[in-house]
This record gives structure tokens, C-alpha cells and sequence, in this order.
């Protein structure tokens, strides 16, 4: 279920933006609004045609948060490959996935591109993603996973690295 929602999510990704650029392009602002307005309403109604099933609760044990902190602590203290997993997402986090927010600007000044530009920018970001995790999915019994994680993560790095000397789109 989780994997099936994340391609989901990367598939919305892709389209959406490709959607979105071409459709502000053609018909501007108003038309992309409505369009987001009825897809959100269709949203809604399948919300509400979801049943729901009651099951009874067993409820565990509640622990404070600062016990719940300590004993997350002492796990990533002493399991190094936890550490090193946090670690890694927060820095493939904080510099690779911030920049989604910083697209519209490197689409306009520095690769010139207009809303459909930054429509396909964005749609061939997710499709590396996409790619980039069938990857992972294919080679998960790899015996060094942690080393394909890392490269993986390095070409993350070159490729935004290289948007700084992009004066195009293609190259």
C-alpha cells in the first residue's frame, strides 16, 4: 500500500506540473485555479464514498515524550547504521528536496524558461525519482545497498550542482 501511494504521489508529480505549465501558458491563471477548484471537489466526493470500518482499539500503554525522545535517542546512539540513515535523509532533505521550492525561481533566471518550461523541469525531476527509486526496488537484496544509497544520493547532488552552469534548458 505504501509503495503503490508513493508512485502515486511521484505519477502526480510528473503529470501535475506538465498539466499546470502548459494550461497557465495557453489559458493563464483563472483556467489552472478552476481546474485545481473541480479536481479538488472530485477529491471531496471520493472522500466521501470511503467506508470507514469501526474496529475496537487496543489501547497500549502511554508514554511520556520525553521517555519516547530518550529511548529514540539511545536507539540512533547505538545502532551506527540508524544514525547514519538519519543522517543521510536529513541531508538529502535539506538539500535536495528544498529546492522543489526553489524551481520556479531557477526555471526563470537562470534557465529563462517560462511556465511550460518549468512544468517539464519539474516533471523530469520526479521522473528521476521515480527512476531513482525502481532502482533501489530491483537491487534491494544488493549486498551494498548503503553504497548504492550514497551514489544515488551523490548524482542528486551533481545534478543540482549542475543547474548552476545550465544555461538551457538542455544542457
Amino acid at each position: 500500500g505504501l509503495a503503490l501511494n508513493s508512485i502515486g504521489t511521484q505519477i502526480g508529480l510528473i503529470i501535475g506540473p506538465l498539466l499546470s505549465g502548459f494550461t497557465l501558458a495557453s489559458f493563464g491563471v483563472e483556467i489552472n485555479f478552476l481546474i485545481m477548484s473541480i479536481i479538488t471537489l472530485i477529491s471531496a466526493i471520493f472522500s466521501l464514498l470511503i467506508s470507514i470500518k469501526v474496529h475496537k482499539i487496543i489501547k497500549s500503554p502511554q508514554k511520556s515524550i520525553c521517555v519516547s525522545f530518550n529511548e529514540s535517542w539511545k536507539i540512533i546512539r547505538d545502532k551506527k547504521a540508524v544514525l547514519m540513515l538519519m543522517i543521510t535523509a536529513t541531508l538529502t532533505e535539506l538539500f535536495g528536496f528544498s529546492t522543489l521550492s526553489l524551481m520556479p525561481i531557477i526555471a526563470k533566471e537562470i534557465l529563462e524558461l517560462g511556465s511550460r518550461g518549468l512544468g517539464i523541469v519539474i516533471a523530469t525531476r520526479q521522473t528521476a525519482c521515480i527512476l531513482g527509486q525502481a532502482f533501489l526496488a530491483k537491487n534491494s537484496d544488493y549486498r551494498h545497498r548503503g553504497v548504492l544509497i550514497l551514489i544515488i544520493m551523490g548524482s542528486i547532488g551533481l545534478s543540482l550542482t549542475s543547474l548552476i552552469f545550465s544555461k538551457n534548458l538542455f544542457y
